[in-house]
């Protein structure tokens, strides 16, 4: 499960080490709703089209 403060690359992390596609997203022990491997990448591909950098590339950037 994630929690609603997880970052995309985290989200994308958790679906992957789940062999998932759909991911919980859990808060207080409370289902909160539900990410789909398919919003996250229209999330990501729209962030790349703005222009505009997300977090997760930031720190990416950092690290290297």
């Amino acid at each position: 499960t994630a929690n609603p403060e997880d970052s995309v690359a985290t989200a994308l992390d958790l679906m992957n080490a789940a062999e998932t596609d759909v991911l919980p997203v859990v808060e207080m022990e409370r289902l909160i709703g539900m990410v789909l491997r398919d919003d996250l990448a229209r999330y990501i591909q729209v962030q790349h089209e703005m222009g505009v950098p997300t977090q997760d590339n930031e720190d990416h950037r950092r690290a290297a």
